[in-house]
């Protein structure tokens, strides 16, 4: 069956009044895409790209802008803002088109910490990321005549294929993200493990059950999973934490 954004959209707004959210709450949406080599198949084969697309009517529903951030990252540093962001007319190859082999430290391991520093950032609750007076957002630090982003609220949704293997980023990724839930920063993470692969995510699962700003959930058929209806792909995501927090 064809992917109609319109009709998606509408649905994913009948979704939300179901569950008693009858006023879309402001704000902006952002993917963390892991560009490691074990995610490689799944990015070239076009599912995670199918994961995209079917979660895109929540962004072009919520942001007033109509684009999703999209940022990637393997081990360590090797973090990237991708640009363009997805919008309605890129979101179909977006992954082939702006991501594999184009991005900083595609194919290397796990890392998750960095990403989320740089989400946080981009979003304007940690310091650093500064946006151009004219208002187009970059990973440019201290240039002249930029001015720091404003805090925006947003969901993020956190995508990878495995559990993180770079030393200290279990610790790093706890404190990170236990200093934003301690801080109320206006980000909700929705962590998604896709594997078949009997992967643990302890980590992920850790931050579910320690955190009110994280959910986590486990995809075991990505080919599968993206074949489901809309109401179905909204009813697994819209769990009770992460409405409670669109309530707020």
């Amino acid at each position: 069956m064809a992917f109609d954004l319109s009709k998606s959209e509408k649905n994913f707004t009948f979704s939300l009044k179901k569950k008693g959210i009858e006023k879309l709450p402001p704000l902006e949406m952002a993917f963390a895409m892991d560009v490691s080599q074990s995610f490689d198949d799944e990015h070239r084969d076009g599912v995670t790209n199918e994961l995209v697309m079917r979660l895109s009517p929540w962004g072009f529903t919520f942001d007033p802008d109509r684009k999703i951030d999209m940022a990637t990252f393997s081990s360590g540093s090797n973090i990237h803002l991708v640009e363009p962001a997805i919008d309605e007319h890129n979101y179909v190859n977006y992954i082939k088109k702006f991501v594999i082999g184009k991005v900083k430290g595609y194919g290397l391991g796990t890392g998750y910490a960095p990403v989320t520093r740089l989400l946080l950032q981009h979003f304007g609750w940690l310091p650093g990321l500064v946006a151009p007076a004219g208002g187009i957002l970059n990973t440019l630090f201290g240039r002249k005549k930029d001015v720091i982003v404003g805090k925006r609220r947003a969901i993020v949704f956190f995508i990878t294929d495995g559990d993180n293997n770079d030393s200290g980023d279990d610790k790093a990724m706890m404190d990170v993200m236990g200093d934003a839930d301690t801080n109320n920063y206006e980000v909700f993470f929705v962590f998604v493990g896709v594997s078949n692969q009997n992967v643990s995510f302890q980590t992920l699962k850790t931050l579910n059950a320690k955190f009110n700003n994280a959910a986590f959930r486990e995809i075991r058929d990505i080919k599968g999973f993206v074949a489901k209806s809309d109401d179905e792909i909204n009813e697994f995501f819209l769990d009770s934490k992460l409405v409670a927090w669109l309530k707020k």
